[in-house]
């Protein structure tokens, strides 16, 4: 899986470009654990509504997002080993570095999204024509 963009699409800033949508029930369990740092990564998690930064090694911007994801509570700079944050309205939870939000203008009720990159079509090896552009398929 590819990192995607996190946007804010109210103010269209950029607010991080290595986020991972966190699917698994591991890759969820274990989220940012274990990470020296963040960098200029985040993650989403879907269908949460409740964190803990406990075992964490960095401070986190926390913004918990409705199905639209629209930002319903924003929690910044959340330090390490903190037992709970939770909002019942969120449907989603977006984590990021500290100060991202900050830095990128986002506010509560801003849309966010995130946006996966393209896949490039490649035709499978053993289609006619494929690799080679100038090869003709006959259809009867």
């Amino acid at each position: 899986m590819r990192p995607s963009v996190l946007r804010d699409a109210s103010n269209g800033t950029i607010v991080a470009t290595g986020v991972a949508r966190l699917n698994g029930f591991i890759a969820r369990l274990t989220g940012l654990l274990g990470r020296s740092s963040i960098g200029g990564a985040g993650v989403w998690i879907p269908r949460c509504h409740a964190i803990h930064t406990i075992g964490m090694r960095f401070a986190i911007d926390v913004a918990f997002v409705d199905a639209h994801g629209i930002i319903v509570r924003l929690v910044p700079d959340v330090r390490p080993n903190v037992p709970a944050l939770t909002c019942r309205t969120a449907v989603d939870v977006v984590e990021v570095a500290a100060g991202a939000f900050r830095r990128g203008n986002v506010v509560l009720g801003d849309r966010l999204e995130l946006i996966e990159p393209q896949r490039r079509a490649v035709p499978p090896a053993h289609s006619p024509g494929a690799g080679d552009p100038t090869t003709r398929v006959r259809v009867a």
